[in-house]
Formats: C-alpha cells, sequence, structure tokens
C-alpha cells in the first residue's frame, strides 16, 4: 500500500479524511509531513472556516431545490445537472433540452453577486483569484451556449424562487411560439 517516508503522512491524511465524515474538528491546515507536500496542504484559514467551505454544495443546493420544485410542480419537465454542449466537464443546473434554455442558480459568494458579495479578508488573493475565475467561467459558459442556440437564464441564490419560476415559465413559451 504505502511505503517510504509518506507513511506517516498518508496514514494522517486517511485519518483526516474520514474524521471528515464524522463531522471532526480535528482537520489540519498546515501542511502535513514534508514542507513540499501539496496533499495535505489546505487552503482554509482555520479548520472552521474549512469545514464550513467542504460543507458548501456545488449541486441540489436550497435555492436550485425550490426553483425545481416550483418548475415540477407546474407541470415542467427538465433535466439537471446537463453536460454543457461543448465542453461536457461544466454543468446546466436545470436543462430544458427541447427548447435549448438552460438556468443557472447562482450563489452569491461564489459567483460574486453585486448585491451580497464580500471579499474574505483572509487568503484575500486566493479568495480573489477563485472568484475571479468562476465569474470568468460563468461568462464563457454563456457564450458557449448562446453560440449553440440555447437562451441562458441566470438567477441569484437570493432571487424568489416563485418569481424566477414565472420568469423562466414565460422564456419557455416565446421559445415555443
Amino acid at each position: 500500500m504505502f511505503c517510504g517516508p509518506d507513511v506517516a503522512a498518508a496514514a494522517l491524511l486517511w485519518e483526516n479524511t474520514r474524521g471528515m465524515d464524522r463531522g471532526s474538528a480535528e482537520l489540519p491546515v498546515t501542511p502535513l509531513g514534508r514542507s513540499n507536500s501539496s496533499i495535505g496542504t489546505s487552503w482554509a484559514s482555520s479548520p472552521a472556516v474549512r469545514r464550513n467551505m467542504q460543507a458548501n454544495r456545488g449541486r441540489d443546493t436550497g435555492p436550485e431545490l425550490q426553483l425545481r420544485h416550483l418548475l415540477h410542480a407546474s407541470g415542467m419537465r427538465y433535466k439537471i445537472h446537463w453536460p454543457v454542449p461543448g465542453d461536457r466537464r461544466r454543468r446546466i443546473d436545470i436543462a430544458f433540452t427541447r427548447r435549448k434554455v438552460a438556468v443557472f442558480v447562482d450563489g452569491c459568494f461564489w459567483h460574486r453577486c453585486p448585491t451580497h458579495y464580500v471579499a474574505p479578508q483572509a487568503n484575500a488573493t486566493f479568495w480573489d483569484t477563485k472568484i475571479r475565475g468562476n465569474v470568468e467561467r460563468d461568462a464563457m459558459t454563456t457564450e458557449l451556449l448562446e453560440r449553440n442556440g440555447w437562451l441562458v437564464l441566470r438567477f441569484w441564490e437570493h432571487e424568489e424562487p416563485g418569481e424566477a419560476a414565472d420568469d423562466i415559465r414565460k422564456a419557455l413559451q416565446e421559445r415555443s411560439v
């Protein structure tokens, strides 16, 4: 399995991985073993920040589930987490494939909401680069979809799900005519 000087580092990593599943507060925020090892280096400024960030979901978020519930209850059928045509590593949150309507529910922090985004003070350079990359990727995804004939609708997580559902209904009606 493991051999050499990395045995202790691998064992500690395994222990910490198991601990994360149990919600352990004992998570490392410093490099494991050797100083040049990137395996155990944490990007978080503290164990509490690390736990909070790991708990964030990339899909099936609360606002997304609320919106999907409203859409489904009104009789609309859709695909969830559908691969973006031309870039299968990116995903559409809610896709109406026949009418080519892509819906994204963007988180205020992760996608730099102009109303609610507050830049973190700790690890400011890391977070600025990360969030800027997310925003650029959003723009490239929108451009790619529009080039392929899709209508892209983006909603912020703080927007009222009922209003977003109404906007989606209207867009689908316009695309079907």
